[in-house]
């Protein structure tokens, strides 16, 4: 079970202020303890995206905090270093290969939100 939380800090005038985002509180699917930042000060909305960080550890998925903000293009730069690190003779034929995809696709985000599907013409 997790829990909702605003955490405190000092300001620059050294008195203590509460933050005016709600945090989570939860563990993941592998047991691991996530704090997040909800972005929202709405009890509400908060509650509710706890709610899914915690019906997807219950279905065992692991949910990356950071994972709906990942671009195409960030990929692609991980990808490079990889090829980089690991001496890839194919490194120069991925080059080729992004130079045609990231124009594109490149600040696409790497996870999109499900959309609606268009009914068939009939």
């Amino acid at each position: 079970m997790g829990s909702l939380y605003r955490p405190t800090y000092r300001g620059s005038d050294g008195t203590l202020k509460e933050s005016s985002i709600i945090w989570l509180k939860y563990r993941d699917a592998l047991g691991v303890l996530r704090r997040e930042a909800s972005g929202t000060d709405k009890e509400h909305e908060a509650r509710r995206l706890l709610k899914q960080r915690e019906g997807a550890a219950v279905e065992g998925r692991v949910v990356v905090p950071r994972a709906d903000r990942v671009t195409i293009a960030e990929l692609a730069e991980n990808l490079k270093a990889d090829y980089k690190a690991n001496g890839r003779m194919s490194a120069d034929r991925l080059e080729f290969s992004l130079a045609h995809l990231l124009p594109v696709f490149g600040p696409s985000k790497a996870i999109t939100s499900p959309t609606r599907t268009s009914r068939p013409i009939a």
